[in-house]
């Protein structure tokens, strides 16, 4: 009997459940990642409206405080010392043992952890928003007010945010990614619309504030609620929380606490920089290849995430051959999603730059040294979130913090010395972060005994071939259709996109993943019948 059949009253403390057939989630790979791919794809072209609504409506220097706000506030999802990320993989641990005592005892550590992490949000964001007027520089008196009541309420939704950070990690622990993703593109989507009516309605950016925070909460909710109905055994309370097990939390989150800063440091660090250095408008031209990237990123995040739980579950029953190849085939099919996403930025960055936002906000060579800085990041997305299921993500987290640490650094000479420019603020971040993902590859082939040899041929050499006609034809398109943006945009894509999607299907997508992309159609078929008969969606056998 699949664990979502039990009631949650119906299990005692300590009592072992009956398990899934499949507890690691090979099997709902596929379904997984084309459930958040769906959902962000919607997501992400809703995303591409707000900004440039925000732009006419309330101008440049406007759409600037509105990217300095969330690049000051960001820095307070550090206070939770990266414990919500060890959620996922405490939960997919103890369901493959069958430990609900263990699965209760990691959730109420979490959440009492992560309610104190949003209490100390709270005080950060009270102390920035008193001192905003001196971080903000002199010619831009004139936005203080709307800026400062802009961090409250963003600090507020971060807040919000590290509170019911567990839900999150018990919907991805127990491998419902779908659910998790229909959860965030829905609130994400509304979010938009409700962007753009306000920009419509007159609204500024105070009514936005309110906005996104209304949402997180909406989506908080949700998440709470389809975690209790996915994972029936869940239990959250004062009495299972435990200190030994919340220090147990923190010493896996603070490995995941220094990739976090890392992240920050390497891109709101150098944003922070440049709006200081050279102005708001200019911080907004700068951060819109960012805003490009951030879809990439998280597509590629999408793939990556689901294989943390794996990892852990396949590592606690001790198939370590089954690790390694679960990392040659990730990386393989990482770097097969990244690569065409990235060569469209960086071939045809400015066409779409100026078909999305206008001539005011061409980057020039900006897209295209952040787009190829990130693509070996990017394309070992899966890796990473391999060695966080296997707690092996210590070092590597550390070499991504020197990284930023060289990137900040780099951004502060450019500024300061130098005086490229953006040029030279992107130059300061993509460098430092291709170095740091040549030693992620370099570390994950030695903790799983894989050779240099072996890495390249079965993980890159597929994938990086057949982009090379992608490319070509990207760049054909362009050249040949100097004057009209949208045809070289829509026009390449229509070639390019076949082409690069037969030659992965020959030669990229191991037989295995064919299959669960053939059940595919059936199991949406599936999961709309069972909707329609009224049936309850959240059981595990919807997806399979």
């Amino acid at each position: 009997m699949p664990i979502d059949a039990l009631e949650s009253e119906d299990i005692q403390d300590g009592a072992p459940f009956v398990p899934e057939a499949d507890l690691t989630g090979q099997e709902r790979v596929a379904w997984n990642v084309f459930a958040g791919w769906a959902g962000h794809l919607i997501v992400a072209i809703a995303g591409f409206v707000a900004p440039r609504v925000m732009d006419r409506q309330l101008g440049q220097e406007s759409l600037g405080v509105w990217d300095f706000g969330w690049s000051l506030v960001s820095y307070f999802g550090l206070t939770q010392l990266g414990v919500g990320s060890s959620v996922s993989r405490y939960v997919a641990k103890h369901r493959a043992a069958g430990d609900v005592a263990g699965l209760r005892r990691v959730a109420s550590s979490v959440t009492g952890l992560s309610v104190a992490a949003g209490s100390l949000t709270l005080v950060f964001t009270l102390t920035c928003a008193w001192l905003l007027p001196r971080i903000l520089r002199a010619d831009l008196a004139a936005h203080v007010g709307s800026a400062r009541w802009l961090v409250l309420l963003l600090g507020t939704t971060v807040a919000c945010q590290l509170g019911f950070q567990v839900y999150q990690g018990v919907l991805a622990g127990c491998h419902r990614f779908d659910v998790l993703n229909v959860i965030t593109a829905t609130t994400e989507i509304l979010n938009s619309i409700a962007i753009v009516a306000v920009l419509f309605a007159g609204g500024g950016l105070v009514a936005l504030g309110v906005v996104c925070l209304a949402f997180q909460l909406a989506g908080d909710l949700s998440r709470m609620y389809w975690a209790h109905r996915v994972c029936p055994e869940l239990r959250v309370r004062l009495a299972d929380a435990e200190w030994h097990e919340a220090k147990r939390l923190l010493r896996f989150g603070l490995k995941a606490l220094v990739y976090s800063i890392s992240g920050l440091l390497l891109i709101q660090a150098n944003k922070l920089t440049v709006g200081g250095t050279f102005g708001l408008a200019a911080l907004a031209v700068f951060s819109r290849p960012f805003a490009l990237i951030r879809v990439i990123e998280t597509f590629a995040a999408k793939f990556a995430y689901v294989l943390t739980p794996t990892a852990s579950s396949l590592q606690s029953r001790g198939q370590h051959d089954q690790l390694s190849r679960l990392l040659l085939q990730s990386t393989r099919l990482g770097t097969a999603l990244a690569l065409p996403m990235v060569l469209v930025l960086a071939i045809l960055g400015d066409p779409i730059m100026l078909l999305w936002m206008g001539p005011r906000y061409e980057p020039g060579p900006v897209v295209v040294i952040l787009a190829l800085g990130y693509l070996a990041s990017l394309a070992l997305a899966p890796m990473i979130t391999i060695l966080f299921g296997m707690n092996l993500h210590g070092w590597p987290a550390l070499a991504t913090l020197v990284a930023a640490g060289i990137s900040a650094l780099l951004g502060v000479l450019n500024a300061s010395v130098l005086g490229w420019g953006l040029t030279g603020a992107a130059l300061a971040v993509a460098v430092p972060l291709t170095g740091s993902a040549v030693f992620l590859a370099a570390y994950a082939c030695r903790k799983l005994e894989l050779s240099a040899g072996e890495f390249l041929k079965e993980a890159l050499a597929g994938p990086l071939l057949c982009g090379i006609p992608f490319a070509l034809i990207l760049a054909a398109s362009r050249a040949a259709f100097p004057a009209s943006p949208a045809i070289a945009i829509f026009g390449g894509l229509a070639l390019a996109w076949p082409v690069v999607l037969l030659l992965y299907w020959r030669f990229v997508i191991p037989d295995e993943l064919k299959a669960q992309i053939r059940e595919l159609p059936s199991q949406l078929v599936g999961l709309a019948s069972r909707y329609l008969r009224g049936g309850d969606a959240s059981a595990h056998g919807t997806a399979r």
